[in-house]
């Protein structure tokens, strides 16, 4: 049985319809006007009742300019539309995504996630996601995997691979930080990778280009101390 008789009085989802095939679509385009099938190896035809929902992530109309398209089935689909604006549209959203996907993956992998820390979600938060859903689906479940039983998800539970993809790079969508900020933040990393103690301090002071006891000045005007560190 085909997809179309399958689904009798039930819902098919078409992803990303404008890599459905010529033929596909001619076929797809004579259901919509007849809610008749003829299944392969018969000459029968057969009706079928099947809600049809797709998605696209493109203009179709410029599809059809192109001729990749059916006009006719274009204007057949073209119906009750959602809009679903991407990831970095909806940063006020993230927060309850980020927290759902978590739960979601957390279940099915039978696993007992203790939340997530405020590091390791705004990161999540802030990275650019050009897969949208599904690219963050997928993160969530290998960050999921890597996180042990009874445990919060922080920093070092993420990929690097994730960690250097997805930062975003598009400064129109990024919070602007106070330098003050993000100085004391640099500070606090390199303290926390390279350790404390005086020849520490050395290295810590040529990693961020300034001299020792400028480093020295900064840490006591931000008041870094051991509880600060990451």
């Amino acid at each position: 049985m085909g997809l179309l008789e399958n689904l009798d009085g039930g819902t098919l989802f078409i992803e990303e319809i404008e890599c459905m095939p010529i033929h596909i679509q001619k076929k797809l385009l004579y259901y919509l006007r007849t809610s008749m099938i003829i299944p392969e190896n018969s000459e029968k035809q057969i009706i079928s009742d099947v809600r049809i929902i797709v998605s696209t992530r493109i203009d179709l109309l410029e599809k059809v300019r192109q001729n990749k398209f059916i006009e006719n089935l274009f204007y057949a689909i073209d119906s009750v539309k959602i809009e679903m604006p991407g990831l970095k549209y909806r940063k006020d959203d993230m927060d309850e995504i980020v927290e759902y996907l978590i739960e979601k993956h957390s279940k099915i992998q039978n696993k007992k996630i203790d939340g997530i820390n405020e590091k390791a979600k705004k990161l999540l938060i802030e990275s650019e996601w050009k897969g949208n859903w599904k690219e963050l689906d997928n993160a969530l479940k290998v960050i999921v995997e890597l996180t042990p039983d009874d445990n919060e998800i922080g920093i070092e539970n993420i990929p690097e691979r994730i960690k250097e993809l997805h930062i975003t790079k598009d400064m129109k969508f990024r919070k602007i930080r106070k330098i003050a900020e993000v100085e004391k933040e640099e500070i606090i990393a390199a303290l926390s990778q390279f350790g404390t103690d005086t020849d520490a301090k050395q290295i810590v002071a040529k990693k961020l280009g300034i001299g020792v006891a400028t480093l020295y000045r900064k840490i006591e005007k931000y008041q870094i101390d051991k509880k600060s560190l990451i």
